[in-house]
């Protein structure tokens, strides 16, 4: 969420970032096992504290002491460790700050550790498949109860550990743990590194599959990041003919700022960052002209659908966020849509509305992805052997206090927030059966709000 960039940080988050390890990838026998163990890790160990820990502002000072130790264990332990493990081990340490932009990239994984051929998809909490091979095709869409031996809870919560932050955060990258054999193996969750068992439930009963890891179908291959929301674009358009089958939310996929008029005098506004070009248009440039739209045409009232935006640059869209109650009709409101993926700059914006709407504000749909108090404002740095990549953050942001300490964010301090919450006022959670007919429950609330008013 730097203030001074371009959505590389604040975008990266959701990128899978093309990095090749020093060696191979995963193990997949004992010899290769014994090569890994022999690796000299101490290059990426000492670039781990001087670049990443020694920077970082978010752990609190027991965190930090733990975090030390287990540092100081990792050391000793590092070259018996496989590939897997040895990051799991970093995750984990970096996890201990419990801050959401405080973390070791999982993207990367796809391309370095083994994966089943099986695209998972979470929906209000519950795992479901969304893609498989063709030898597979009959567990489309069925619900996923148990990895192997574990309960998907349990797998949840054994998984925590190495991601900071709140829950709903965390499941934006669960994929990468649990689509890869060799990791939920690293994590001592499953007996075997090439091979998973996943129960599934179908008309009420359950069925239990294996799979083995391998060559990932062409099918399966090419996804590239959560925002723009590709797996769900991906998942329901193999069920629709065109563009306008989609629900709102999920046309135009590509497009990271979208205006658009509903029933004559409704408008809605999608931000899908807060920072970037799309269609030749920044996300400042967009904002000054919706701002100029809806002065001229006066909404009764502004749909801002912020579901998607993971961030970017918070002082973007500041002077429209501020701007939006004003520009409604008398008697309209302003209702904005979140999710888990709501993050960074993208709470940043929700806290501008809310701050300068208050009652006339009304938030809906999931819960954001982030405390209102967090640390922010780092930079990636890579380690130079197994080229892991760690996000770092070095600045407070609060958004209860309007942030008055000294080691605020410079635009938080010039232009705070404080407000008591950004819950949902009308929590709608979105389902695998509304998802997959097409159904957009926070939006059905949204307009069954206004038809009531």
């Amino acid at each position: 969420m730097r203030t001074n960039t371009l959505p590389a940080i604040a975008l990266a988050i959701f990128a899978v970032i093309p990095v090749a390890a020093c060696g191979a990838g995963a193990p997949d026998s004992d010899a290769a096992s014994q090569k890994i163990a022999a690796h000299d890790r101490s290059q990426d160990l000492s670039a781990f504290r001087d670049s990443f820990f020694e920077i970082d502002s978010s752990y609190n000072a027991d965190a930090r002491a733990e975090a030390e130790a287990r540092l100081s264990a990792l050391q000793t332990e590092a070259g018996q460790l496989s590939d897997a493990a040895f990051e799991l081990r970093l995750s984990e340490i970096v996890a201990l700050a419990d801050n959401g932009h405080t973390l070791l990239f999982s993207g990367p994984w796809r391309e370095k550790f083994n994966r089943i051929p099986v695209k998972f998809i979470i929906f209000d909490g519950r795992l479901y498949i969304g893609e498989t091979d063709e030898a597979h095709e009959d567990l489309k869409g069925l619900e996923v109860v148990r990895i192997g031996s574990h309960s998907w809870r349990e797998t949840r919560r054994a998984l925590g550990r190495y991601q900071g932050g709140l829950d709903q955060w965390k499941l934006n990258f669960i994929q990468n743990f649990i689509e890869s054999p060799e990791v939920l193996h690293a994590a001592g969750l499953i007996d075997s590194a090439d091979r998973v068992t996943l129960t599934v439930v179908n008309d009420g009963r359950e069925k239990t599959v294996s799979f083995e890891a391998g060559a990932i179908p062409s099918s399966l291959q090419g996804f590239e990041r959560f925002i723009p929301p590709a797996r769900l674009v991906e998942f329901i358009r193999s069920d629709s003919d065109s563009e306008e089958d989609l629900p709102l939310y999920l046309q135009n996929a590509a497009d990271l700022y979208r205006l658009e008029w509903l029933d004559g005098d409704i408008a809605y506004i999608q931000f899908k960052a807060n920072a970037g070009e799309s269609n030749g248009e920044d996300a400042r440039a967009f904002s000054r002209r919706a701002a100029t739209a809806l002065s001229a045409r006066t909404p009764s009232h502004v749909i801002l659908d912020q579901r998607f935006n993971s961030g970017g640059d918070l002082n973007n869209t500041r002077d429209l966020m501020q701007a939006l109650p004003g520009l409604v009709a008398e008697g309209g409101k302003v209702y904005v849509i979140t999710s888990g993926k709501t993050f960074s700059a993208g709470i940043s914006s929700v806290g501008y509305l809310k701050q300068a709407g208050g009652d006339r504000v009304a938030i809906v749909g999931e819960p954001v992805g982030d405390r209102l108090e967090f640390w922010a404002e780092g930079d990636v740095t890579r380690l130079p052997q197994s080229g892991a990549m760690l996000l770092y953050a070095t600045e407070r942001h609060n958004y209860m206090t309007g942030c008055p300490e000294d080691d605020c964010h410079g635009s938080i301090k010039t232009h705070p927030i404080a407000v008591e919450s950004l819950q949902p006022d009308y929590p709608t959670p979105l389902t695998h059966d509304e998802f997959m007919s097409g159904r957009d429950p926070a939006m059905e609330k949204i307009m069954a709000l206004i038809k009531s008013e």
